[in-house]
């Protein structure tokens, strides 16, 4: 399907101001949808068979989608449990724009009020590789009633996270009586460069990054009760059984607080939370699930839905040549499926050996690799936690670049020197290391992470602040 309608723009005089005013009515409308689909952009672009940009201009009222895609998104909508009254204003809102009529629709709910819990489960929006035993496992605690309060999902950006916890979320879904998901993502990676998402989160509360006050008062509001966690909604959480997906715990303020508060909040009660997050707070004791990166089979699975998704029939083909570019695309990405997407789409244009040299290279000059697409990915996968560690842990990375490939615990002491213990502790729950083996513990470096401390671009970051 084509994405390319053009940019809505206001025509003149008055037809002009009806055509604005209806393009952000309908823009409202939209994102209103979205909001109760518990959906985020790209979730709701992969359902609706376009591009999280696309969305992310309609819900600005900078773009208006043609009557096609207005279709694939109510089928969407419906598959989200939503009922079709809910969503048939969008195309009376859709024709008033394009003929620039006046319309007389319901004012908007202003963009802090808090979206009802719903009991529909979420949408499945994308086809998972290699996460089958794990999602499993944790379904299977719901299911016995085994499941601690508190579920954190953790690994690196773009590592598939958000995906996993929907898909869980989605199977556990009946045995609770509501549902909700909430988003405190500031960026979101579109073909190599960041961008913000649409909209702030609905549980901001004004603040620049969500507290678990704004979060407990967002729950009173969704819950109908009142927004002290000392009132009503205690009680609610604590009498009904609701589920909540909270995603990237790493964005609200004082994440470690934050989750004490959740932990008090749920305490002997049947509700329940799934966090994802690309750091796990040092005082967090229930289940944690780590995802790594794929393995080299689902890994090759995944990169060959990618071709078939976006048109590359040599990634589909038995051939020596294909062969080729699914080994060196595991060999570079290191399984990573947010990488995978990236070289995907980069192989649309340019050779695979042009992409693997932007992935893996050094750079002499890192600020021009900054302004490329790979910089873009290595930005979004790993800048805000980089800028979050501490020298000794730095130092520790920065020592076991010498070392691809694992490393064994006593081999990483010797390296580490004094502080090691506390460093260590710092990279893995920042997913920087990798923790492999049972009893006896070895480390290593994801692939992506060892290509970026050749770059050049952390000093780079370090001196942006």
């Amino acid at each position: 399907m084509s994405n390319n309608q053009p940019e809505a723009s206001p025509a003149s005089g008055n037809s002009g101001s009806a055509v604005k005013d209806n393009n952000q009515l309908f823009a409202r409308k939209l994102r209103e949808l979205r909001t109760r689909t518990g959906l985020t952009q790209e979730q709701f672009a992969e359902a609706a068979f376009c591009s999280a940009d696309h969305v992310n201009k309609m819900e600005r009222g900078l773009r208006l989608p043609s009557a096609q895609l207005l279709q694939t998104m109510n089928a969407a909508f419906q598959k989200a449990g939503l009922d079709k009254s809910l969503y048939e204003e969008l195309e009376n809102l859709l024709l008033a724009s394009k003929f620039g009529e006046q319309v007389v629709a319901t004012p908007p709910a202003p963009e802090t009020t808090a979206v009802p819990a719903t009991t529909a489960a979420p949408v499945a929006t994308e086809q998972l590789f290699g996460r089958s035993e794990s999602i499993e496992k944790l379904v299977e605690l719901y299911r016995r009633g085994q499941a601690s309060p508190v579920v954190i999902i953790s690994g690196l950006g773009g590592i598939g996270k958000s995906a996993v916890a929907a898909e869980i979320a989605r199977q556990v879904q009946p045995l609770f009586a509501g549902f909700f998901q909430q988003s405190a993502r500031r960026n979101q990676l579109q073909n190599g460069s960041v961008i913000a998402p649409l909209e702030p989160a609905g549980w901001l509360g004004g603040t620049s990054r969500p507290t678990f006050e704004s979060l407990a008062a967002y729950l009173g509001k969704m819950l109908e009760a009142t927004s002290s966690v000392d009132g009503n909604l205690v009680e609610t959480l604590r009498r009904d059984k609701y589920l909540l997906v909270l995603d990237s715990l790493e964005e609200c303020e004082e994440p470690a607080r934050f989750l004490t508060g959740l932990e008090r909040l749920l305490q002997n009660g049947p509700s329940r939370v799934i966090i994802t997050s690309r750091i796990v707070p040092p005082n967090f004791e229930g289940y944690h699930l780590h995802l790594g990166a794929l393995e080299p089979g689902p890994a090759i699975e995944f990169f060959r839905q990618e071709g078939l998704r976006r048109n590359l029939p040599p990634l589909l083909e038995e051939s020596p040549e294909a062969r080729l570019v699914l080994q060196s695309t595991i060999e570079h990405t290191g399984g990573h499926p947010q990488a995978m997407k990236f070289v995907a789409h980069r192989l649309g244009t340019f050779s695979l050996g042009r992409i693997m040299d932007d992935l893996s290279r050094t750079y002499q000059d890192a600020a021009a690799l900054a302004q490329h697409p790979a910089g873009g990915l290595y930005r979004y996968l790993y800048r805000a936690e980089w800028l979050k560690l501490s020298d000794p842990a730095r130092r520790l990375l920065a020592a076991m670049q010498d070392w691809p490939g694992k490393i064994e615990e006593s081999r990483l002491v010797s390296l580490g020197g004094p502080g090691v213990d506390l460093a260590l502790d710092e990279l893995v729950a920042a997913c920087f290391v990798e923790v492999r083996g049972g009893f006896v513990k070895n480390y290593a470096l994801h692939p992506l992470t060892f290509n970026l401390l050749k770059t050049g671009l952390t000093a780079l970051w370090e001196q942006e602040g």
